[in-house]
Formats: structure tokens, sequence, C-alpha cells
């Protein structure tokens, strides 16, 4: 899962940084991974 993968990367001391433009053209389950990355627990 794409969670998982941004962790490899992503830990204390080492931000990931992601730009999201448009997001008015998103659908629910990119609203939905969305929700998930900012609301998951490491």
């Amino acid at each position: 899962m794409l969670t998982a993968f941004l962790r490899v990367f992503a830990g204390e001391g080492h931000p990931v940084v992601l730009f999201l433009d448009d997001l008015q053209w998103s659908d629910a389950p990119t609203l939905e991974l969305l929700r998930r990355l900012v609301t998951t627990e490491s």
C-alpha cells in the first residue's frame, strides 16, 4: 500500500512533503487515500 511505501522514506526528523494541487477535481477514492495518509499513525 502507498502508506507503507511512504513510511520507508518518512520518519522522525525526515518528513515527506506532498504538494497537492487541484483538489477540487479529486474523486472519492482519492479523498479516502488522502484521509488515510493524514490520519494513519506510524
